[in-house]
């Protein structure tokens, strides 16, 4: 999670609207999320967790 942190410090993008951007993250994983990631998602509102599953029933 912190080298994902890192490199959007790096993206040179402003919304159109001049507005400041709002940096939010979504992981997608086949296998499941290390329980320290799981944690992190319940701690901050800018973390997404996806299972294969969950692809899955949205698309269906």
């Amino acid at each position: 999670m912190s080298r994902l942190q890192s490199h959007t410090d790096e993206l040179r993008w402003t919304p159109q609207d001049g507005s400041d951007r709002v940096v939010e993250y979504a992981l997608f994983s086949r296998s499941g999320f290390e329980p320290s990631v799981e944690e992190a998602a319940t701690q901050r509102d800018d973390l997404r967790l996806f299972t294969v599953a969950d692809v899955v029933d949205r698309l269906t």
